[in-house]
């Protein structure tokens, strides 16, 4: 529909309201406005008739604008308070680091670090960038070996140095693995590795069948804290909002374990191989093998948005709104998705002043600020426009805009594994990079009917989400992905309940809630992908909990009538 045949529908509706809400008005009150009976038989004065139009004209005029500001008000509310919401999320993938055999001493890969691909894949740049820190450890997966008993399974997994120095340089006290595969293959591995029933092994080759077992050695699952979202500018936003968000639409996140607690002085010298051994109940869903390319070192998650320069926008001030195109000549390709700043140069002085947003500073009517809207012009994603106020001055602007950008569907649709294989900044220790799976599906952002759903979800206290009812509307507003099996998840939701706690813990005498979840197993792919649904939403109350009250979270399947529990974390809580 065009903007004309919008205001049409408005004209239209105020002259059936002047022609009915007048008779009626002027039938109960003859005496005041018995010629507002505009039905009555007589002749029609013209003059009269182009008021009536003119005063129809302008009252549409009225509505349609009232009606534009309601969700205009909302999304600056959302901008303000929220802005992952509004936003659509980007593609991601996982990509894996190759360490160079001249790799001396650790090296630390810092988050936003870019990988793209060639110009001939995708018209212009496609830029994906990290979204965790990364330890490039100088080691690789040589063999996976994995048995099963009637009483469980037992993994091994063999890693190998592929460095020149040798391991007395390195620190190995956190190895983070990668869980590739389909969901049952990925929720089975992570359950099976952080839930061994028996203390995890280190074994050198020089102790053949003798099997070492330091205490010290743990595994868990990795980057669950608020620093590890996926969005660059999740740091504006509640972290619980931030953790949904990524599980829903950019869960690849979620299957990262740690290992801890391994010393290199356990290792011989001139150790460049060793073994670690999981022993577990938990087994591998029927049919799966495990090798080297299910688990992964030096991995880590990506997300397809990068910072760039817009191209400069002329500001006269005439204008209250002006488009943000991210490269015109690659504007089919690179999209903006959020604006991290804006300078203004004047046409007159060549002065560059910083333009604050209206979001982060307290309004001065002598500062000129600026604001971001964001409008539907039958793109791949909504077009951004910088919001300024008129004023009469003379002095021009040319803006410098700086903005976060992707490629909105194209690397879903035109990237496969292995194409991301480039590095910006090349580094002596990385030899080489690739994407390890496919680049996930872009989410569109709710529509603005939903802004106020979302609005409300902000003055949600703890004690309402525990309610099954307002958890699973919740976990819908989050859920952009379009995927049934979230929604399968979602619905499985059967039933909370909670009770007060008080517990000693560590000589600490704590006070909190325990929820209680009954879950209906048959709309997940496997029991394992329920563990790792509660594991989501332990860490999902921990984060939204008072700061005073720890949380505890058990999990009832149904029908097997599995039980999974989640304890009270210390050091988890004061992270949160």
């Amino acid at each position: 529909m065009t903007q004309e045949q919008g205001l049409k529908q408005y004209f239209d509706a105020q002259m059936r309201l002047l022609m009915q809400a007048g008779k009626q008005f002027a039938q109960l009150y003859p005496e005041h406005a018995s010629l507002l009976n505009l039905d009555s038989v007589k002749d029609r004065d013209p003059h009269i008739e182009r008021l009536l139009e003119g005063v129809a004209y302008l009252t549409a005029n009225i509505q349609k604008r009232l009606d534009e500001t309601l969700p205009e008000i909302s999304s600056q509310v959302l901008r303000q308070l929220c802005p992952i919401l509004l936003d659509y999320y980007p593609s991601t993938t996982v990509v894996q680091f190759q360490p160079a055999l001249a790799m001396q001493q650790p090296e630390c890969i810092k988050k936003q670090y870019e990988i793209t691909t060639d110009s001939s894949v995708i018209n212009g740049e496609c830029i994906f960038t990290t979204s965790v820190e990364t330890e490039l450890l100088p080691l690789a997966i040589d063999d996976v070996e994995y048995h099963e008993s009637h009483l469980g399974s037992t993994l091994t997994l063999s890693l190998k140095k592929i460095v020149q120095a040798p391991l007395s340089e390195f620190d190995l006290n956190a190895i983070r693995f990668y869980l590739c595969g389909d969901t049952s293959l990925q929720s089975s591995l992570l359950k099976l590795m952080t839930q061994t029933s028996e203390p995890i092994s280190l074994i050198t080759p020089f102790e053949l069948e003798q099997i070492s077992t330091p205490q010290t050695l743990s595994c868990k699952s990795a980057l669950l804290d608020a620093d590890s979202a996926n969005l660059p500018n999740a740091g504006r936003c509640h972290p619980a909002y931030s953790l949904l968000l990524d599980y829903f639409n950019g869960k690849e996140r979620f299957y990262f374990v740690e290992l801890t607690g391994l010393d290199v002085e356990l290792l011989p010298i001139d150790c460049d191989k060793f073994k670690l051994q999981f022993v577990s109940n938990t087994k591998l869903p029927p049919g799966h093998r495990v090798s080297h390319e299910q688990i992964r070192l030096n991995c880590a998650p990506a997300i397809n948005l990068f910072e760039m320069e817009a191209e400069p926008i002329r500001c006269n001030f005439k204008k209250t709104e002006y488009q943000i195109t991210a490269k015109q000549l690659l504007r089919d390709s690179v999209f903006s998705h959020s604006v991290l700043s804006v300078h203004g140069r004047s046409s007159i002085s060549g002065e560059t002043i910083k333009i604050p947003s209206r979001y982060e500073t307290v309004l001065d009517h002598n500062t000129k600020t600026y604001s971001v809207l964001s409008k539907d012009l039958g793109g791949y994603v909504a077009s951004h426009f910088i919001q300024l106020p008129v004023t009469d001055n003379a002095d021009e602007l040319v803006l410098s805009t700086r903005v976060l950008a992707s490629n909105a569907v194209l690397p879903r649709q035109q990237l496969f594994e292995g194409d991301l294989n480039k590095i910006k900044q090349k580094r002596a220790a990385i030899n080489g990079v690739k994407n390890v799976i496919l680049p996930t599906k872009m989410s569109q952002a709710p529509a603005q009917s939903e802004h106020w759903q979302l609005i409300g979800l902000l003055n949600l206290k703890f004690s309402e989400i525990t309610d099954v009812q307002q958890l699973q509307r919740m976990l819908v507003l989050f859920d952009w992905s379009g995927r049934s099996e979230n929604i399968n998840r979602i619905k499985g939701l059967q039933n909370i309940a909670v009770s007060p706690i008080s517990i000693m813990k560590q000589g600490m005498f704590l006070r909190g809630v325990e929820v209680k979840l009954q879950i209906d197993e048959s709309r997940f792919a496997c029991l394992a992908d329920v563990y790792h649904f509660g594991s989501i939403l332990h860490q999902f109350f921990v984060l939204y909990a008072p700061i005073s009250e720890c949380v505890k979270t058990s999990v009832r399947c149904f029908p097997s009538l599995t039980e999974f529990d989640w304890d009270i974390n210390l050091p988890e809580r004061s992270q949160s």
